[in-house]
């Protein structure tokens, strides 16, 4: 008789271990959405907030509330001050302090930060004229008429000594010193009608600076109206951070005007409403209000110094923090609103009543804003560890504003607000509701969910590699159980891609040797 042998044959293409990762990726990108599907929002504490800040009673007792309890701390803005003292820059340890807190038991405060005067003429006129020793003659007698602030041995020049006058006559006298050469050389320039000299006041030019340099300038002025012939200026360290002070406090009543008008203006086509920018705008002001009244009341009065010497020591914010952190505070007060409200309106749009939008919206985002607020505030608060009170300073200023942000005026002034708004908010357009009703977005949202999940499954079968077949995939045939009605069986010259492994069809072939059978 002749026999037959079956031969059943299957066919799998091993990955190549370039590409395990490639084809690991996609799993894990459904593991993550199977696992986003599976959590119940329903069940959610912000779920819970959020239906409970949607009555608008609750709503108009948290605007209350948050209102006062921003009272007190504004109240302390009025003390708002700012300086530019060193001991506020430097840490107090360092060797630079130590060394300055001897040089003051010895000298006069000024000596750590002296004045420097530029004295140059308008004409050809040298320093060995008659007229140049008259300005400098004057220019001492102004000064020393304020016994307080300066003393005849304040001003060091090529012509004024410990408090003597020398004529230009003496001075070319004792060019032929070296000594005189070397000191004259340095401060005159080459074309003899410009001097530099050195002006020590008895005072400390860094505290109340921009005024006592008011006061030194306005006593120059009174000299120079009198010797048309001879600008004098004011030069030194100090003055250059006092007029940077200055002018950057000049004009900062426009860069907040400018911060917020653009904040209006973007939100406002973005939005395509009128109220949405100015409530952004007046829940950011919130926010700038409740942190420098805070950092006021911390820094700008005499509460907090027992914590440390350098608090005893300080008065006010060091200039550079408020106009640093000003901006910045905007910046994500703005962007935390903006990421709140868009989800709102997003499901505003969908046709959602607002009342459901902000209970949708705020169990929906707010996980993620406390979470992005609470990783921004670990990040700043790490300046804390610094020993310098500058760098304290601006991790109190944002440390406290995020948090503020992201779990007050995020979380409840935000929703209460548009809550109480209801459908002004969206002035002048308008959105047809579709549903008031959270049972029935819910029930719509898990059918979508489970279309979601099994649209993944199929895609995590299709791409999982496997060295063998599982229970599932015999009883399928070798085809996985997700692509039984999709995937057709290749023939067995079908060509193969890598990762996937199919049954090919069984052959029998006719075996003519009995030592076969």
């Amino acid at each position: 008789d002749e026999c037959c042998d079956i031969h059943i044959h299957y066919y799998y293409c091993k990955p190549d271990i370039d590409t395990i990762y490639p084809l690991n990726l996609p799993q894990c990108r459904v593991w993550v959405e199977n696992k986003e599907c599976s959590y119940d929002s329903k069940k959610s504490l912000w779920h819970k907030f959020a239906v409970f800040i949607s009555n608008k009673w609750y709503s108009l007792i948290v605007i209350v509330v948050v209102i006062c309890m921003i009272i007190p701390f504004c109240v302390f803005i009025k003390d708002f001050s700012w300086n530019e003292n060193d001991n506020e820059l430097i840490p107090p340890s360092s060797d630079s302090m130590v060394t300055r807190s001897y040089i003051l038991n010895e000298y006069p405060e000024g000596v750590i930060y002296p004045y420097e005067l530029v004295i140059t003429t308008k004409s050809d006129i040298d320093v060995f004229s008659t007229q140049y020793e008259k300005l400098t003659t004057n220019l001492m007698d102004s000064f020393t008429q304020y016994p307080d602030y300066f003393s005849n041995t304040s001003y060091t020049c090529i012509n004024y000594f410990n408090g003597h006058s020398i004529s230009g006559r003496a001075m070319k006298w004792l060019y032929n010193d070296d000594l005189y050469k070397w000191f004259f050389d340095k401060s005159v320039s080459p074309d003899k009608t410009t001097t530099r000299c050195t002006f020590i006041p008895l005072f400390n030019p860094i505290e109340q600076s921009s005024e006592r340099l008011d006061f030194v300038r306005g006593i120059i002025n009174n000299v120079t109206q009198y010797n048309t012939d001879y600008n004098v200026y004011v030069r030194g360290f100090e003055v250059d951070i006092s007029d940077s002070m200055v002018v950057c406090f000049k004009y900062f009543p426009i860069i907040v005007i400018v911060l917020f008008g653009i904040v209006l203006i973007i939100t406002g086509i973005s939005f395509q409403s009128l109220i949405v920018p100015l409530r952004v705008v007046f829940s950011t002001v919130t926010t700038v209000l409740w942190t420098y009244g805070f950092a006021s009341f911390v820094f700008c009065n005499d509460y907090f110094d027992w914590t440390a010497d350098i608090m005893a020591e300080s008065s006010g914010l060091f200039w550079v923090v408020p106009v640093i952190t000003f901006p910045i505070i905007i910046g994500l007060s703005s962007d935390y609103d903006v990421f709140l409200f868009s989800r709102i309106m997003e499901f505003r749009r969908k046709g959602l009543s607002t009342k459901l939008s902000v209970i949708v919206g705020v169990e929906k985002a707010g996980y993620l804003i406390s979470y992005a607020g609470i990783i921004m505030a670990v990040a700043f608060s790490g300046l804390f560890l610094s020993n310098v009170l500058m760098l304290n300073q601006f991790a109190f200023i944002l440390t406290f504003s995020v948090l503020l942000d992201t779990f007050v005026v995020r979380s409840l002034l935000l929703p209460a607000i548009v809550n109480i708004l209801g459908e002004l908010n969206w002035f002048p357009r308008k959105y047809k509701i579709v549903t008031s009703d959270y049972e029935d977005y819910y029930r719509n949202e898990q059918i979508e969910e489970d279309k979601k999940k099994e649209r993944n499954e199929m895609l995590y079968y299709a791409s999982l590699p496997s060295n063998g077949l599982n229970t599932d995939e015999e009883n399928n045939n070798g085809i996985p159980p997700s692509l039984t009605n999709t995937t057709e069986v290749p023939e067995p010259d079908t060509q193969v891609g890598q990762g996937d492994y199919v049954k090919i069809e069984d052959t029998i072939e006719p075996v003519e040797d009995p030592a076969h059978n």
